[in-house]
């Protein structure tokens, strides 16, 4: 696994643990029993949760097109058939290699 990835893989585990620490310490008894963490605590945990997950992988997204198209324009320009260098080769072949008649 690369850095980037480990450090994607990081952020996300920090982003979604932070707030599951919040729903077992709360309490002395197991997380999921009575009682139950507030509405407000539950849906802004879940929020944050969805919100982070949504833009790093959208930012992830997001930077790769500007890559695949920045090697997408080096591509087609090195394909293209027009610049100076093309073109003398293709006279050069078309050259009559042999005695003229």
């Amino acid at each position: 696994m690369d850095i980037a990835h480990l450090q994607t893989l990081i952020f996300l585990k920090l982003a979604i643990a932070g707030h599951l620490t919040l729903f077992i310490t709360r309490t002395r008894k197991p997380f999921f029993r009575k009682p139950y963490p507030s509405a407000i605590l539950l849906w802004s945990a879940i929020l944050t949760k969805a919100a982070a997950t949504f833009f790093v992988v959208w930012i992830y997204c997001i930077l790769w097109v500007f890559v695949n198209d920045w090697v997408k324009v080096r591509v087609y320009k090195h394909l293209e058939l027009n610049p100076p260098r093309h073109q003398d080769f293709i006279a050069m072949t078309q050259k009559n290699l042999g005695p003229t008649a």
